[in-house]
């Protein structure tokens, strides 16, 4: 069985193990660290909570 080191935490993952998405794009992210980046992201760019979606940021004009 083939193990993949995460890029967030360093552990081994098996690929049913990782964030499918970013590892179709390249990148090697558990399902925790992949979580943990998309929260951090909506964060930066919506820190009062004031948007249910990226969607609903583009509906908003922002």
């Amino acid at each position: 069985m083939k193990l993949y080191v995460c890029e967030g935490c360093g552990d081994k993952f098996t690929k049913g193990e990782l964030d499918l998405e970013s590892f179709s794009m390249g990148d090697i992210y558990c399902t925790t660290c992949s979580d943990e980046l998309m929260q951090a992201g909506m964060d930066a760019v919506d820190p009062n909570g004031e948007f249910s979606s990226f969607d609903d940021w583009d509906e908003n004009g922002h």
